[in-house]
């Protein structure tokens, strides 16, 4: 009983550990995403630095989607703020995707809750041959600051921002790293 009771302390310390470790890895990076963030003359608009994931989805080297994602933020009349979430994803195949829906991801990962609403921008297709285009699309997801807010806890970090967009057959997860949220957020306000 005491040898199991010393794994169970050690286990835990460790992971306090890693966990204070990791926390001051995202101030670090919080700082430098603050930094990035471009403010316009009246602070009224916000737009946050563009973050570029590669997400391999397949086992052939072109099996990749590239998502380029960031967050732009604007202050109504009231001074209210509203965020749009970009999200830029990109894939080399022989057919177009469409995208149904999407939902936001809870603490654990899962992806079951309320489905949000999104707007697709645009979709291309270029650099064609016989058998596969670069397929691009853009789409755009608005947040209250609340719940932009709400991602980010007291002690400053989270996992962030995840939601999963969903296709016919299959999906993309996209995140919103916590330390990018914070950063943002500390200048949008």
């Amino acid at each position: 009983e005491n040898n199991h009771m010393a794994s169970v302390v050690k286990l835990q310390l460790i992971n306090a550990h890693d966990e204070k470790i990791q926390a001051e890895i995202d101030l670090i990076d919080s700082a430098k995403y603050a930094d990035s963030v471009i403010v316009s003359e009246n602070k009224l608009n916000f737009i946050g630095p563009e973050l570029v994931k590669t997400i391999k989805k397949g086992i052939l080297e072109t099996d990749i989607d590239i998502q380029t994602i960031y967050l732009r933020g604007s202050k109504n009349d009231n001074g209210k703020l509203e965020h749009t979430l970009l999200v830029k994803i990109e894939h080399v195949s022989s057919s177009k995707r469409t995208y149904l829906s999407a939902s936001l991801c809870d603490t654990w990962g899962r992806c079951e809750g309320d489905l949000i609403e999104f707007n697709s921008i645009s979709s291309s297709s270029t650099n064609c041959t016989t058998s596969a285009c670069n397929h691009a699309d853009l789409m755009e997801f608005n947040f209250s600051d609340e719940l932009l807010r709400s991602k980010v806890d007291d002690t400053g970090f989270t996992d962030g921002l995840t939601m999963r967009i969903n296709r016919k057959r299959f999906s993309n997860k996209v995140n919103v790293p916590s330390a990018y949220l914070t950063g943002y957020l500390k200048v949008a306000n």
